[in-house]
């Protein structure tokens, strides 16, 4: 598991990275890739509802 506690961009985040989801629940990123729309990032959240975000590439995430 990565330990890097510092803002990421979004186009940076890495499976295993934590982040916080929408219940602000630590969880797991499965996947990353690009998304369906030029610049977008879409992530795969493991053991989180909804399971997936589709981000901005320059969006900065917090990860733990």
């Amino acid at each position: 598991m990565n330990k890097r506690r510092n803002w990421v961009r979004a186009d940076k985040l890495q499976p295993g990275d934590r982040v916080q989801d929408a219940n602000g629940n630590n969880v797991t990123i499965k996947d990353v890739s690009k998304g369906v729309f030029p610049g977008s990032i879409l992530i795969t959240l493991q053991d989180a509802v909804p399971d997936f975000a589709y981000l901005e590439s320059d969006t900065k995430i917090f990860v733990e």
